[in-house]
């Protein structure tokens, strides 16, 4: 019994460190931003070690006795679906904020998970694989509601301590469509305070630079209607996709992400830094449903049009 408990820990360490490892390497090759969003990925990827961690003596026993190679690509497999089934069970509780992860977290799951099936397909003692079927679904579903309600406390805790600045946003009353704020550009804005808050005012164009960076955390944002006047008139903040029509005017906090940088003015081919960004949406009561074609059209527009300013800030810059 102890070997076997050793052996599950074991596995359930090597899954944590391998998809770790993994996320590790899409951060290096973006230059490390979005490492603030490796809290979330922990936090969801406890429950789904924990799970699998139950359910593999099932899974093992009722494997069918192949060779060895043949096993473990089942395994692998069967890996690939858990991992692809836990992506989508994520992404149907997040809803769009499954868009802010900073890189894809489906292939360290993939990877995290097959790495524990393997190495307990290799040292789980056989008689610790016939567990009755009742019983090991029922201790992953313990595991899974204790683990995700022990991170829940911990990951709002966490959240709260670290938040990023509180923001305004002060939009146009005529605007609609996707708009865009470009952090930790030097060349950028320093926003004004008012009450312990940034206040943001959104250009006509649709893209706000700054100079303060960019951090993940809980984010405590209020949105305003603005008039010519410069009356202000609070907005609903919803939950919605671009493209789509939730029935009320509102914001969406849509997603952040980055982009490469363009070439630097007189520059022959470096790049500056990549251009970090969090995404919204303006919906008004008279917003329709555009197409996917013309929703990609506009993001195209919205790219095209970040890179030009960014670039032309850059250039600005002594």
């Amino acid at each position: 019994m102890n070997r076997s408990v050793g052996v599950q820990a074991a596995g359930m360490l090597l899954n944590i460190t391998g998809s770790l490892a993994i996320v590790m390497g899409f951060l290096a090759r973006q230059n490390w931003f979005g490492s603030g969003d490796t809290e979330a990925f922990l936090y969801w990827t406890a429950p789904l070690v924990a799970g699998v961690a139950a359910i593999s003596p099932l899974i093992l026993r009722i494997l069918p006795s192949f060779p060895v190679g043949l096993r473990a690509l089942l395994l692998v497999v069967i890996a690939a679906g858990i991992a692809f089934g836990w992506v989508y069970g994520v992404a149907l509780l997040l809803g769009p904020w499954m868009g802010a992860f900073s890189f894809p977290v489906l292939y360290p799951w993939v990877g995290g998970t097959a790495a524990q099936l393997l190495l307990l397909e290799r040292f789980l003692p056989e008689a610790n694989r016939s567990r009755r079927v009742l019983t090991v679904l029922f201790t992953g579903f313990l595991a899974l509601a204790g683990t995700g309600a022990l991170l829940i406390g911990l990951s709002w805790t966490v959240d709260y301590l670290n938040r990023p600045a509180k923001e305004t946003y002060l939009i146009p009353d005529d605007f609609s469509g996707e708009f865009r704020v470009v952090y930790g550009e030097s060349c950028g804005l320093t926003p004004p305070t008012e009450n312990g808050r940034r206040i943001l005012t959104l250009p006509r164009n649709g893209v706000l630079i700054l100079q303060p960076p960019f951090v993940a955390g809980l984010v405590d944002n209020e949105y305003y209607w603005v008039d010519k006047r410069g009356k202000r008139k609070r907005a609903r903040e919803i939950f919605a996709t671009p493209g789509s029509n939730p029935g009320r005017a509102g914001v969406a906090l849509t997603a952040s992400g980055s982009m490469s940088a363009p070439v630097a003015a007189g520059a022959t081919s470096a790049a500056g830094p990549d251009i970090h960004f969090s995404y919204f949406t303006v919906f008004t009561n008279d917003t329709t449903v555009v197409s996917e074609s013309e929703s990609s059209r506009r993001q195209r527009r919205l790219d095209s049009l970040t890179l030009t300013l960014v670039n032309e800030c850059r250039s600005r810059r002594p």
